[in-house]
């Protein structure tokens, strides 16, 4: 009777584990669409920058405008562009305003406001 038991506890436990996992892979699925839906948008929302026929963006130039993207409305500070955009290596103020001055000089119009000792941001 006991074994019964214990057999039957098993397979209790067996099945929420099943459906625990189950769940567990629709919802994973569920971020990883919203993700690259959420990276998709971005891209296309890059797209709104318009660049000089032939001109192409360098990756720290397309992370510095997704950085602003994501941030419409909001002032970004010197260190939030240096960890999104630098990641690792020491951003120095003449390095990002040289990103900027890049940047400003491939798009057809300027739509990056320089905050006065503060950052960044985004004048559409």
């Amino acid at each position: 009777m006991l074994i019964i038991i214990f057999i039957s506890i098993l397979l209790l436990l067996s099945t929420i584990g099943y459906f625990f996992l189950k769940n567990q892979i629709v919802i994973n699925n569920k971020l990883r669409i919203k993700i690259k839906k959420l990276s998709q948008e971005l891209d296309q929302d890059l797209n709104l920058f318009t660049l000089h026929k032939g001109i192409h963006l360098t990756k720290k130039e397309k992370s510095f405008l997704k950085l602003l993207l994501q941030n419409k409305n909001k002032i970004l500070t010197y260190e939030m562009i240096e960890y999104s955009v630098y990641k690792e290596k020491i951003m120095s103020m003449d390095s990002l305003r040289s990103l900027v001055r890049r940047i400003r000089m491939k798009l057809l119009e300027d739509v990056i406001a320089n905050i006065v000792d503060e950052g960044y941001m985004l004048k559409l």
